[in-house]
């Protein structure tokens, strides 16, 4: 995981759940990276359990965790 993804990732582990709603929207994020976001860091769901729940490949998860990643680094970059 490069960089960027990972200081997102952090950033979405530590915040509150305030917080975390507000980046999320910010972010645009598409209905399903917000459930896969959801899952990930509110349910504490592992890949594999988000893709079972949601009825997708692991491989789409972590695509759109990527792109989420992204997305939510770029609302970060721009409030900081």
């Amino acid at each position: 995981m490069d960089n960027c993804r990972l200081q997102a990732r952090e950033w979405l582990s530590r915040s509150t759940r305030k917080e975390f709603e507000a980046i999320i929207q910010e972010a645009k994020l598409t209905p399903r990276q917000m459930e896969i976001i959801e899952l990930k860091f509110i349910h504490d769901l592992k890949n594999y359990q988000i893709a079972m729940r949601i009825d997708t490949s692991v491989q789409t998860v972590e695509r759109d965790l990527r792109q989420a990643y992204n997305s939510v680094k770029r609302v970060l970059k721009a409030v900081t």
